[in-house]
């Protein structure tokens, strides 16, 4: 498997249509799909959901397959910042956000057999805090980009992925708002958003 950009902006990857002036991109996508079908397929995670399917704009007539995008980008952001790097290899990187889901820590003795190489095997797909540290070794020097990872990692918020007890829910609801108004979150928080703003033009 590998990555498929659902983009809010005219781009050039294979696949794609064309991306006016900007350079291609090496990932596949699409500027032209509906938000309900990025969320559909970003969502599709197997077992629980169907499949998505897209038509590619170019170099095929057969519907291309997409399912959770955890599957092989479960924390996308080193396919954002290299897609920001390709696009616009002159400009830095003021924000970069990676938002998680919580990261629970795994079950210290995992089942025996089949079961077990299966719980082992999916953490590992999904597990997404070596990803985030490779990402800030490489920004650590640098001074024009801010990263902000939202990762909770509190037991409140281990629930499986087809719960539906709403009292369970509510609880993760609760945690979540805990989560970020407390500090050091909520000065993450406040940075991420100063920084977002400077960069917006002001209405005169």
């Amino acid at each position: 498997p590998v990555p498929y950009l659902f983009r809010n902006y005219p781009s050039c990857g294979p696949g794609e249509a064309g991306g006016g002036s900007l350079p291609e991109s090496r990932f596949a996508g699409t500027s032209t799909s509906p938000w309900f079908r990025a969320t559909m397929a970003s969502a599709a995670a197997p077992t629980y959901f169907d499949p998505q399917y897209v038509v590619p704009a170019r170099g095929g007539k057969d519907p291309i397959r997409l399912q959770d995008g955890g599957l092989v980008a479960n924390n996308p952001v080193g396919v954002a910042l290299a897609e920001a790097r390709a696009l616009f290899p002159d400009r830095d990187v003021d924000v970069l956000v990676s938002v998680g889901t919580g990261a629970p820590p795994p079950a210290a003795h995992a089942a025996s057999g089949l079961r077990g190489l299966f719980t082992t095997l999916t953490y590992a797909a999904v597990n997404t805090t070596a990803i985030s540290a490779a990402i800030e070794d490489a920004l650590a020097h640098s001074t024009s980009t801010f990263y902000a990872r939202l990762q909770p990692t509190d037991p409140s918020f281990d629930a499986d992925l087809g719960e539906v007890d709403n009292e369970v829910l509510r609880r993760i609801e609760e945690a979540a708002q805990a989560h970020l108004s407390a500090e050091p979150m909520a000065s993450m928080l406040q940075q991420v958003a100063d920084r977002m703003c400077n960069r917006l033009p002001l209405d005169e």
